[in-house]
Order: structure tokens, then sequence, then C-alpha cells
């Protein structure tokens, strides 16, 4: 055998070619060479018993691993449900398509509770002057055919009604879709509203009520020309903003700014408690003679500045603030504001 049929050799044993590819390569040399063929087939299938022992041990080896898992999987329900939802989502891989709905009714009652849940989608609540609500929502989902689909999309939530309340659900255990809603609320109800959705952004609009709580797991919340006695916002990645009247405002957001405009003065005391990882915070208040303020504001990075009548300012520096308006104690509206931000700036003024 010559050296250059003997390094082929060495490279299907080291698996840089394939066999076919060294048996044209010895065929080439067995030419070229004039060496005898059947010392080149004898060297060719001893290369070939080795890779085949070698694929056996291989084969031994894994039907072991295959072994231990099915002993683990019939031992492990956790394991069980994990892998049943899996191999679900799996059977309803397909063309993406999506599917909407609508659901109408009517409040008898003043007060109404409003419960949203959406998944991977976003969420908007308006009011409107029509007598009776209406709720579209729009669902997303992947199979194998039409008639599969729209099934699959109409089992994925479910919409529960009374005279004085409406609740839209993404049903437990619902992997790989899209949930989102569109609502439309009569006006002259009080409200009180519960969103949240796991991937999408939360929007309300002209609404008034006691409460409202709005929950994203990764997308924006905005409440325009809203008027809420309580608002509980909170985003792991979107910026927050609010434009109206609210009392006891509490906003957190792990990445995005917080912006607050056109607060106006409530009957009662009210508080801002605010908060972002990486982002600005704006608040902007509506002048009151009658409100007393007393602010708290720091960032880490950044500017604090705070232009309020009658502010006295106790502690102070580049990027804190401790201060409170002349009169505080005797106000007949207290108004406190603790602005945190640990990237960004902090401005507080009076429109």
């Amino acid at each position: 055998m010559s050296t250059k049929q003997a390094q082929i050799l060495q490279m299907v044993a080291d698996k840089e070619i394939t066999v076919e590819e060294a048996l044209r390569r010895m065929r080439e040399e067995d030419i070229s060479e004039e060496a005898p063929s059947g010392e080149v087939r004898e060297a060719v299938s001893q290369v070939l018993n080795q890779v085949g022992a070698s694929l056996k041990e291989a084969g031994v080896a894994v039907n072991e691993v295959m072994t231990e898992v099915g002993d683990e999987l019939r031992n492990n329900q956790d394991l069980q449900s994990v892998l049943g939802g899996l191999l679900s989502g799996i059977r309803t891989l397909g063309v993406s398509k999506t599917y909407e709905f609508e659901h109408e009714g009517h409040f008898s009652a003043d007060s109404v509770s409003i419960k949203l849940r959406g998944a991977n989608g976003g969420l908007t609540v308006q009011a409107w002057d029509k007598p009776g609500y209406l709720l579209k929502s729009r669902v997303g989902v992947r199979g194998q055919g039409d008639d599969a689909s729209r099934e699959s999309a109409g089992e994925t939530y479910r919409v529960e009604h009374s005279p004085d309340s409406l609740s839209f659900e993404t049903r437990d255990g619902v992997h790989g879709v899209s949930v989102s809603a569109v609502l439309y609320l009569p006006e002259g109800h009080s409200y009180g509203l519960d969103l949240h959705t796991s991937n999408g952004a939360i929007r309300a609009e002209r609404l008034k009520g006691q409460r409202l709580v709005a929950d994203s797991s990764n997308g924006s919340v905005t409440l325009d020309q809203c008027d809420f006695r309580l608002a509980r916002i909170d985003t792991s990645n979107g910026a927050v903003s609010l434009n109206g009247s609210c009392g006891d405002v509490e906003v957190k957001t792990s990445n995005g700014s917080i912006r607050v405009d056109n607060a106006a003065e409530q009957a009662t005391d009210s508080a801002y408690d605010l908060a972002t990882s990486n982002g600005s915070i704006t608040i902007n208040l509506k002048k009151s003679s009658s409100a007393g303020h007393k602010v708290s504001a720091s960032t880490s990075n950044g500017r604090v500045r705070a232009d309020l009548h009658g502010l006295n300012v106790r502690t102070t520096g580049r990027n804190h603030l401790q201060a409170e308006s002349d009169g505080y104690a005797t106000a007949t509206n207290k108004v406190m504001i603790n602005a945190r931000t640990s990237n960004g700036s902090v401005n507080i003024t009076q429109v």
C-alpha cells in the first residue's frame, strides 16, 4: 500500500471524508501507481469494520440513555406534563391563522367590574357613546387546517357577563397563541378595571372609576383622559404614560420612562409612587392654591429638578431632592411624590 492510500484511509478513520470519497481516491491511486487492487479492498474493508464497530458502540450507548429517560419519564409526573405540552404544541404546528370574535351586552349597575386577561397581545379599553359594550377579541393560532384552527381559537379564552361585571380570560394551559382584545364601554358607569397581558401593550381611554390595575410582562401602559381614585401599574419592559386625574398612583417599570400629565387636584389627599430602573420620570401637575406638596426624588445617573410653588428644599444635590411646600401640614389637599430611577432624570413641574 502506498503512503497516499494510507493517508486516505486515515482520513476516513478521522471522519474527514466519506467512504465513497475514499474509494474514489483509492481507485485513482490504484490506476496511477498500479497498486494491487486486492490490497486496497482489504484495507478499505478494515476501515469499514472499524467504523461499523464504532457505530454499534454508539447505538448501545444511545439505547442505554433512552432506557434511562424512559424510566425517568415513567416516575416523574412533572416531566410527563412538560413533555405532554411540548408534544401538543408540535402537533398543532402549521400555518399561522388569526380569527376575530365579537361579544356584546349591557350593564344595568352603576358600578361595573371589568377583568381582561390576554396573552402575547395588547389590550385596549375605551369609552364610547353607545348604551352597551362591545368586546372584539383577536386570536392567533397555528394548525393544520382552517376548521381545526378556528375551533382551537375559540377554545383559547372564555367570556363571562353579569349586570355589573364582564370577564375575558385566556384559559390556563394555553400555549403558543396570541390573544388580544379591544373593549368599548358605555359612558356613564363607574368602572373597576383589572387588565393583564403576558406580552403586549395596555391602553385605557376616557374612563373613570375607583380602581385600575394594569400589568404587562413586556409592553407599554397608557392611560389617556382617565380619572381613577386608585391606579396600580406594573410592566417589566415598557414606558408608562398617564394623562388625566388620578388619586393614589403606583407605577413600576423595569425598563422605560414614566410620564404623568395634567394631574389635577383631588378631593382628598393623593400620592404618586413612581419607580423605573432605566428611564426618565416627568410629572406635570396642575396649579392649585389649596394643594401642598411633599417631594422625595432620586436618581443614580441623571439630574433631579422640582419647580413647584412655595417649595422649601430640605436636602438637595445633583441627583437627589427632599422638599416640602409652605404650609404642607395644614394644606387642604396633600400631594406626596416619591420618584426614583436608576438611570435617567426626574422633572417635576406645575402647568
